[in-house]
């Protein structure tokens, strides 16, 4: 145990880490608190589904928290406060190309379209980014990228009220608007993790390197996933929106043979 001297003195230097010095009493600590609990669901999911053979992978690219100075850029307060937890991922490239589908945002491939999406760290800018719009780029801190279909990004405003999909000079929402849209955001995925709408998987069927989270949702549910058993022959139907594909959604048909 700790006195409360000790708990609040603890408290404090996070606050003052996580806001500008002289704003440390703007803090909020649910917020902060429900971003840290979506990431121990996260970080527990690859932990427990992780195949032995995988060596926790994705896991493992995870970076510690980023740096007082390297936050403080930051301006959208529930991205900062993710970025305090975990400052992206280092993606180590190997001969076999097995690392290229370790993006923590998952990925899929339909048609033409590969699409595996990596959490970028906090030192990436969005002006490193000459394929999109100036005004994109001053407008938006983006936080993920495509490792493959490298087109594709994710961006939160600076307000902290929109989570946005950037694809050249386009842009769509990924999350209704409101106030801490990146926490909602990244809550819902975590979300769809533990529920087993994503599982891991290989993101290019039956090709073994391609080992990573599938997009595509995986439990049946009425709406984007549903099956139908006839004969002895399950058929399951996902359908994924994907803003990068001018069709709007793709479709995965997967069948198995009953026992």
């Amino acid at each position: 145990t700790c006195s409360w001297r000790v708990a609040f003195a603890r408290f404090l230097s996070l606050a003052r880490r996580l806001e500008k010095a002289n704003n440390y009493r703007q803090f909020q600590g649910k917020l902060f608190i429900d971003i840290a609990n979506a990431w121990y669901v996260l970080e527990q999911w690859l932990i427990n589904n992780s195949p032995q053979e995988s060596r926790q992978d994705i896991y493992n690219t995870l970076r510690g928290p980023a740096d007082s100075e390297v936050l403080a850029r930051i301006p959208a307060r529930s991205l900062r406060y993710s970025y305090g937890l975990r400052d992206g991922q280092d993606i180590p490239w190997d001969e076999d190309q097995r690392s290229l589908y370790w993006g923590l945002f998952g990925g899929f491939s339909a048609y033409n379209v590969l699409i595996v999406t990596r959490f970028l760290h906090a030192g990436v800018t969005s002006s490193q980014f000459s394929d999109i719009s100036e005004e994109a780029a001053d407008q938006n801190y983006i936080f993920a990228r495509s490792l493959i279909g490298g087109g594709r990004r994710f961006a939160v405003d600076a307000n902290d009220y929109e989570v946005c999909i950037l694809t050249g000079l386009n842009s769509e929402l990924a999350v209704q608007p409101g106030p801490h849209a990146f926490a909602r955001w990244f809550i819902e995925f975590t979300r769809r993790l533990s529920s087993g709408v994503y599982k891991l998987g290989y993101i290019v069927p039956d090709d073994d390197a391609s080992f990573g989270i599938v997009l595509f949702p995986d439990e049946p549910d009425g709406d984007f996933c549903v099956e139908a058993i006839t004969h002895g022959i399950a058929v399951r139907a996902s359908a994924l929106y994907c803003a990068s594909n001018h069709n709007g959604f793709a479709y995965s048909i997967r069948l198995r043979m009953l026992p």
